[in-house]
């Protein structure tokens, strides 16, 4: 990662080698046209998707490499495929702007646009967007017509599924993605959409798109980055240092953010990383109060190796701690799983919880 952040010609060099020592890459060895794919085959996903930025890093600081001149390549296909990806994207805000429909984006484009202001530098598979709940059928209705089908078509996607745990569903059209959300993640996250000092435009000064500002997108990147995931989220680190460098954080914001939302201690523990590295400078103030809590917070728990992996865990946590009492969390854990299994009677809902139970562990053991 310092490789793509370092603003010092010599730092990013001698991390680029230590890096290429560390995986066995004998690049002097290795013939010039199989370079890219000899290093891209070797590499899980969260990795590969940082060699673009070691591309642009390396090329604005002047820097020749034998191995990093080959990346060149993936850099324009990244390029490609973004621009691709923005033309679907600004032609289904058009449509709901004209629909006078609330969204805002997140993650990828407008980290692209905004804050790495290079369509090559950071891969992107899909389009993540926000709506309100009320806007639901209206903007699905709206997908269908521009020729978006949900990525599984035999659950009910005209209606918010009746569950917590999940917070978006997918929409697929022809190699495009689409993840609409009611809520931003797994974790309890809120904005408040009336207060439009929380928004901004993805590229000024057209208005076409609006995201959030830079200080939700910080705490966004954040939130969604640290917690486990099945490829290595390492890139969050890249996101935030980028919307540092070029975005205008307000602190007090943060703080405000991560106390209201349980989020004091994954925001501590990413910005307290941040700046031990040394890819930025968190003031102390900030990271001292980020630290002053006893408590553990639930966000910091459900993102345990446990409680991943058994996913019960984490469907019943959230299922109670966002109801009013143990009934209602009760309920609503049934229509979790309703939805999830596709399976609209208790006796057969019975069934298929008593089976997966005797297969995760009465079966094991």
């Amino acid at each position: 990662m310092k490789a793509c952040l370092s603003q010092h010609k010599e730092e990013a060099l001698e991390n680029f080698n230590l890096w290429l020592d560390f995986h066995g890459f004998e690049v002097e060895e290795i013939p010039r046209g199989h370079i890219l794919p000899t290093i891209y085959d070797s590499l899980e996903m969260g990795s590969k998707k940082l060699l673009p930025l070691v591309y642009k890093n390396f090329k604005q600081l002047g820097v020749e490499h034998r191995a990093v001149q080959q990346f060149e390549g993936y850099y324009k296909h990244t390029w490609y495929k973004n621009q691709l990806l923005r033309k679907q994207c600004t032609d289904f805000t058009q449509m709901l702007n004209e629909a006078n429909i609330d969204y805002f984006l997140t993650k990828g484009l407008p980290l692209i646009t905004r804050y790495y202001q290079d369509f090559g530098a950071r891969p992107t598979s899909d389009i993540d967007m926000v709506i309100k709940q009320e806007n639901w059928e209206e903007t699905v209705t709206l997908l269908e017509k521009s020729g978006w089908k949900p990525l599984l078509p035999h659950r009910d996607h005209r209606k918010i599924p009746a569950s917590h745990v999940l917070h978006a569903l997918t929409f697929v059209k022809g190699n495009f993605q689409l993840d609409l959300h009611w809520r931003f993640s797994h974790s309890v996250f809120h904005v408040n959409w009336s207060k439009a000092e929380i928004f901004q435009y993805v590229e000024n000064p057209t208005k076409e798109m609006r995201c959030l500002n830079d200080t939700l997108n910080f705490i966004l990147i954040i939130v969604h980055g640290v917690k486990l995931n099945p490829m290595r989220p390492i890139r969050w680190v890249t996101d935030a240092v980028n919307i540092l460098r070029t975005g205008n954080i307000n602190w007090d914001t943060v703080y405000r953010f991560a106390q209201d939302n349980k989020l004091k201690s994954p925001l501590f523990e990413a910005l307290q990383y941040l700046n031990e590295k040394g890819f930025c400078t968190i003031p102390n103030q900030v990271l001292t109060d980020l630290s002053n809590t006893k408590k553990v917070d639930f966000f910091s728990l459900m993102e345990t190796r446990l409680a991943t992996k058994f996913q019960f865990l984490r469907a019943t946590y959230l299922s109670f701690y966002l109801t009013d009492n143990p009934i209602a969390g009760l309920r609503l854990l049934k229509r979790h799983y309703q939805y999830t299994w596709n399976c609209d009677s208790n006796i057969i809902l019975l069934i298929l919880i008593l089976k997966k139970i005797n297969t995760k562990f009465i079966s094991r053991s």
